[in-house]
């Protein structure tokens, strides 16, 4: 399995959704209020975030931390020949390699990994949290790697990997054990950090994911990792230390569109609009479907002041994702804004549709009904 780029609505209201990229769902970072004319309920840029289905590894098999010992014996001959194999992405040659070992050696756990991390690879099981529930090769692996680990009780890469496939399963508890277990005993493998900071964010102690994703991104800066803990932050409530964090991910990959996405999120949260607004002009124009760009654009020029193109890009924003909350509270702001009550009733009716407990929509409709009093 690659290391999983996190997937901001997923976890934390679980936005590692993100919309966009696979089902990043879209987790909504708390924002610049609005204009004192309209409701003052908080309007909310969506931060987008990309589900850990995202294979971030430089090359195939690129993260995969090898399995042969380097022994000169015959199953370390093949323990190698599965290894290679896996870095090559040729993952059929990786499952026989690894097979045979597994053959030869029926109590080693090491042969049990490598065979279930082909199977995972071989037929593309989905790594978001959750995502796999259900899956039978993914159960499959799960045998495996239980097996490994019960031979081998304190073997790493068996941790590791059983870990990872508890996310893909969705039982953040077990996953949050195995991973756990596997730092104290490999304390600088990065995917082991890196997936034990989204288990511990689907647990919901944001403090101990920061701490996990922090170490994951100093043992290895790549823009995946990068990326991983500024949505984190993000979702904290910490715009302000997402943002450079972002600034290094996006220095790495210019063009990914959900890190220019996220960037412009972090400046926008901070009341930064002038500076967020190249940014998402970059992510709209790199993914013009990806429906959470476009209503952070929008919420990015209604606070520049440009109200009529602001509610185009909400409306384009919702005509690609009726269901992103944050773009049909702020079409309702903005028709606040115009006098429009009986169109923001209607927009704030479809928030209150997807989430009813959203405080902020409950705020907007009070502060409506005090403008419409107000007005006769």
């Amino acid at each position: 399995m690659s290391p999983p780029r996190l997937a901001l609505v997923a976890l934390l209201g679980w936005a590692v959704g993100c919309g966009g990229e696979p089902a990043r769902p879209s987790l909504s970072a708390s924002a610049p209020p609005s204009p004192s004319s309209a409701p003052s309920a908080s309007t909310t840029p969506a931060a987008s975030a990309t589900p850990a289905a995202n294979s971030t590894a430089a090359a195939p098999g690129a993260s995969y931390k090898s399995l042969s010992r380097g022994d000169g014996s015959v199953l370390d001959a093949m323990l190698r020949a599965g290894d290679d194999a896996m870095r090559a992405g040729d993952y059929q040659a990786a499952m026989a390699a690894y097979g045979d070992a597994r053959e030869l050696a029926e109590g080693d756990p090491a042969p049990m990994v490598g065979l279930a991390r082909a199977m995972l690879a071989a037929r593309d099981v989905p790594e978001q949290f959750g995502v796999g529930a259900g899956n039978p090769t993914l159960q499959s692996a799960i045998d495996l790697l239980e097996s490994a680990h019960a031979v081998a009780p304190l073997y790493g890469p068996a941790l590791v990997e059983l870990g990872r496939a508890y996310l893909a399963l969705g039982d953040a508890e077990r996953a949050s054990q195995a991973l756990e277990s596997a730092v104290r005993i490999e304390r600088d493998d990065v995917e082991a950090r890196s997936s034990l900071g989204i288990a511990q964010l689907a647990l919901g102690d944001v403090d101990a994911a920061l701490t996990a994703l922090r170490r994951a991104a100093e043992l290895e800066p790549t823009a995946a990792r990068l990326g991983n803990l500024g949505t984190v932050l993000l979702a904290a409530g910490r715009p302000g230390e997402a943002i450079p964090v972002y600034q290094r991910a996006l220095a790495q990959r210019p063009d990914d569109p959900q890190l220019a996405n996220d960037l412009g999120t972090a400046l926008s949260s901070e009341g930064r609009a002038a500076e967020a607004l190249p940014h998402l002009e970059r992510a709209v124009s790199l993914a013009p479907k990806l429906a959470t760009a476009k209503q952070n654009l929008g919420f990015c020029v209604h606070a520049l002041g440009d109200r009529k193109r602001a509610e185009a890009l909400y409306r384009e924003a919702l005509a690609l994702d009726p269901k992103l909350a944050s773009a049909w509270l702020n079409l309702g702001n903005l028709l606040a804004q115009d006098g429009k009550y009986g169109d923001a009733r209607k927009a704030y009716e479809a928030a209150r549709s997807l989430d009813p407990s959203d405080p902020r929509v409950l705020s907007a409709f009070s502060d409506l009904d005090e403008l419409e009093r107000a007005k006769k």
